[in-house]
């Protein structure tokens, strides 16, 4: 299946986990600060991710904003939320002040908030100004999960979301699609 022939049916993060757990599971797929993760144990910590984003009722099309640095966590959040069809949205994590975060949270509709220890102090003033206000799940406390059922979207459904650097005024959501990635 070349990256101009995808199904109709097609969810990106099913795919990658897929292909790469197929081809080596028992691999490196992450060097980090506190060892290495392998591709299995990624598939399993992105199908944890998903389950806690279903708990928290999350459905298709949802956006997800994380706000974390870059991490195993991060990776399997993105993955996770993309399984279950719900929409990734990842912004810089260095903004220092929660109201930086008042525009993302506004424009993005976001239901749940992803965070780590390093940025999840400054986004509770953004997340309490939020209506409604979204979930706070942090990162590093998501564990891994037995097998998700991904969620059954099309080759043109969001997949994720990336905020312009925002130069000419706010910045704006790019919207990319399911067969953007392959």
């Amino acid at each position: 299946m070349s990256e101009l022939e995808l199904p109709d049916r097609y969810n990106v993060a099913a795919d990658l986990l897929g292909r790469n757990l197929k081809a080596r599971a028992s691999k490196i797929a992450i060097h980090h600060a506190r060892g290495e993760l392998t591709y299995g144990d990624l598939q399993a910590l992105a199908w944890g991710a998903a389950r806690a984003l279903v708990e928290q009722d999350v459905r298709r099309e949802e956006r997800i904003l994380i706000v974390a640095y870059d991490g195993p966590g991060w990776v399997a959040s993105f993955l996770g939320a993309a399984l279950i069809g719900a929409v990734p949205v990842p912004v810089n994590p260095l903004l220092q002040r929660s109201e930086d975060y008042d525009h993302y949270l506004h424009d993005s509709l976001a239901r749940v908030v992803m965070v780590d220890a390093n940025t999840e102090e400054k986004l509770k003033a953004a997340v309490g100004r939020a209506h409604p206000a979204p979930a706070v799940l942090r990162l590093d406390e998501l564990g891994p999960g037995g097998p998700v059922e991904p969620a059954p979207t099309r080759r043109d459904d969001m997949a994720f979301w990336l905020y312009s650097s925002g130069s000419t005024g706010k910045p704006k959501a790019v919207v990319h699609l399911q067969h953007d990635i392959p």
